[in-house]
């Protein structure tokens, strides 16, 4: 007896579900048929679990099919078992259909559906079986309603969908299982719909969405697990909306999101997984890039032309993310682990905004204030995000959100020598840290340190600091010890501030309220001195 019987017309019903998802969304490795003698043909399957099913199915033969496209806009193959179809046979009778529904249906062999249009209603491949073979349905039309592969078997042969052109209906690849071939989407046309490939399995072959289009709608790809092959979205655009890749996996194979063009569009990448896969964006034009809870175990290149944000949070970089060029208007690295490199600029990571009058302008200078420009306002502006209710909302950072990212990318900046960036990136640490303190002794004190020498990385400013110092009371000692020749003694009390300042006190004052200001000079020369020496100290051996 078989496992699933298609030759009842209540079959749908009668199938146990529990059963029928371990076969039918499930990989398979191979198949064998058996025809009967009452016009029906046993189908016996082994998936990779090394699990054994029969399908029972009735079968058509190829010129019963023909004919009963040939007789109807709406054919109804549900159910039925069909070897080496090529609608290239009756091309010149029929090749419009108003609607189509071959679900459950097994397809044995080479399939082409070449050059096929369909008009407003459904064309329905779900839970359909495709055996060995080229899977043709390029250039195919598919009207503007709805298209199901929800749940198909599309296995180990090439498929292709190159050219084909999707209307105003959703489009579901949903559940859908490929197989070892080759699968090309590329320069679909996906107009106005929402295109759904959640929880589809990809096998080891490569996957091409090269120059495919996608309209106003959402696309996801959530939970979709791609194998071992190479993974292309080179050239996809997209105008407007939402693209996710949440809680996917990518295996082996590198995945490249070169040259696309998403100028309105959210990218996510949530508890995605990523299997040392090199991931790249070169080029790329993308409104809002966002990673969260992802792991990069191999290289990373955003090296976007621009980027509106991009958004690295809870995520663990293990090798090496690039993005030196990518110019972006809000950049976040919160709650970032970074175990390998970041190489970014701090002063040329620049995103440009056309004025109207003076052509293009610096929008923002530098990384800081990428990530300084985050807002507490809606979603648009972004700041640390939060799914509720599958809706991705957003909060302002708190002060250590903000200078966290900061301190790690001033550790990255130490690690690949960037020393430069490495104290423009302190000095914001710095200054955020000094502006979360409470008002106070301990506040100035990182102001004042702020302000002479950088925090210890400025050298040069501590310089002027103590020339600074030295005028100031030598200019202190003329007034209060020799103010009638104050113009001609000047330099002679500057003079005697520097011994006083260099030497600890030593420099001669007559009076008691001088004596107190030498000693005050005495403690600044020290602690200036002392400061000077850490900062060039640190300067030199890096």
């Amino acid at each position: 007896m078989a496992d699933f019987d298609f030759t009842q017309p209540d079959f749908e019903d009668s199938l146990e579900q529990v059963k029928w998802n371990r076969f039918q969304y499930t990989r398979r490795k191979q198949y064998e048929t058996e025809e009967n003698a009452d016009g029906t043909i046993t189908v016996t399957v082994t998936t990779d679990d090394d699990e054994e099913f029969t399908c029972l199915y009735p079968l058509y033969d190829r010129e019963k099919v023909y004919e009963l496209l040939t007789e109807t806009e709406a054919p109804n193959l549900k159910g039925i078992y069909v070897k080496d179809f090529d609608i290239s046979a009756i091309m010149g009778q029929k090749n419009t259909f108003q609607s189509f529904d071959a679900s459950y249906s097994f397809w044995d062999g080479n399939v082409n559906f070449k050059q096929v249009s369909f008009k407003e209603g459904k064309v329905d491949f779900s839970e359909a079986s495709f055996g060995e073979g080229l899977i043709d349905f390029s250039e195919v039309d598919f009207g503007d309603g709805d298209v199901s592969f929800r749940g198909a078997s599309l296995n180990n042969g090439d498929l292709t969908f190159s050219g084909a052109r999707f209307g105003k209906g959703d489009v579901y690849f949903s559940y859908a299982v490929f197989g070892e071939g080759d699968i090309d989407f590329s320069k679909v046309n996906f107009e106005e719909c929402d295109v759904f490939f959640s929880y589809a399995i990809f096998a080891d072959g490569d996957v091409s969405f090269y120059e495919t289009f996608f309209g106003t709608e959402n696309v996801s790809f959530r939970n979709t697990v791609f194998g071992e092959g190479s993974v292309s979205f080179r050239k996809m655009q997209m105008k407007k909306g939402h693209l996710e890749f949440d809680s996917s996996k990518f295996k082996l194979g590198n995945i490249a999101f070169d040259e696309c063009l998403f100028p309105n569009t959210l990218l996510t990448f949530d508890s995605a997984v990523f299997e040392d896969n090199e991931l790249s964006f070169l080029d790329a034009v993308v409104d809002r890039l966002i990673f969260m809870n992802v792991t990069f175990n191999a290289n990373v290149n955003l090296e976007l032309k621009s980027c509106g944000e991009l958004t690295l949070q809870h995520c663990t970089i293990e090798k090496a993310i690039t993005c030196n060029t990518c110019r972006f208007n809000m950049l976040s690295f919160v709650h970032t682990v970074n175990l390998g490199q970041i190489h970014i600029d701090w002063e040329k990571n620049v995103a440009w905004q056309s004025n109207g009058v003076f052509g293009r302008i610096a929008y923002n200078r530098a990384v800081h204030q990428a990530i300084y420009r985050r807002m507490p306002n809606a979603i648009e502006s972004g700041a640390y995000y939060e799914y509720h209710e599958n809706r991705l909302t957003s909060r302002v950072f708190t002060a250590e959100e903000k200078t966290s990212q900061f301190r790690m990318l001033k550790e990255n900046f130490n690690e690949i020598g960037q020393y430069q960036d490495e104290d423009l990136a302190y000095r914001t640490y710095m200054n955020y840290k000094t502006k979360s303190i409470k008002p106070g002794l301990e506040k100035a004190f990182y102001k004042i340190f702020g302000f002479v020498g950088g925090y210890g990385t400025r050298p040069i400013s501590i310089v002027f600091s103590t020339a600074g110092t030295i005028a100031l009371f030598g200019m202190l000692y003329a007034l209060l010890l020799d103010f009638r020749h104050f113009f001609s003694r000047v330099l002679g009390w500057m003079y005697q501030s520097s011994l006083i300042f260099f030497t600890i006190g030593t420099g001669h004052v007559s009076t008691s309220f001088t004596k107190l200001l030498s000693g005050a000079e005495s403690f600044i020369g020290v602690v200036l001195m002392a400061y000077l020496t850490v900062a060039l100290f640190r300067k030199l051996l890096r």
